[in-house]
């Protein structure tokens, strides 16, 4: 939460948290933001949770930017497959904060946003 663009993820239903997402990296010479460290219950794992939760944070943000990122984990072949469901495209592999691995990252722009 210290970094004033996390959200959390609540079953309506049960009132029970399940999730998290935030908004980080913000850029606005380049229009763009970042979206990530989304992490959801297994129980959720597989529903509409995951795209409702991106669609929501891509209509935001497309307020403000032109483009969304999502760095995403090497091994992380769920959510690849998701951002792909999504309709981002893969850019680039970018090098983790410690040196050790290159992680994918996903790209959706503001003008092909729902013509998915």
């Amino acid at each position: 939460m210290a970094s004033n663009g996390a959200f959390v993820i609540i079953d309506i239903a049960s009132g029970k948290i399940i999730g998290s997402s935030r908004y980080y990296n913000l850029n606005l010479e380049e229009s763009l933001v970042v979206i990530g460290f989304t992490f959801i219950s297994r129980d959720y794992w597989g529903t509409n949770y995951n795209r409702s939760i991106k669609d929501l944070m891509l209509k935001y943000a497309f307020q403000f930017v032109e483009s969304v990122h999502f760095h995403v984990g090497k091994n992380n072949f769920r959510s690849q497959k998701a951002m792909e469901k999504l309709g981002a495209n893969l850019i680039h592999l970018k090098t983790s904060a410690i040196g050790v691995e290159e992680n994918p990252v996903y790209e959706i722009k503001k003008e092909t946003w729902n013509k998915v």
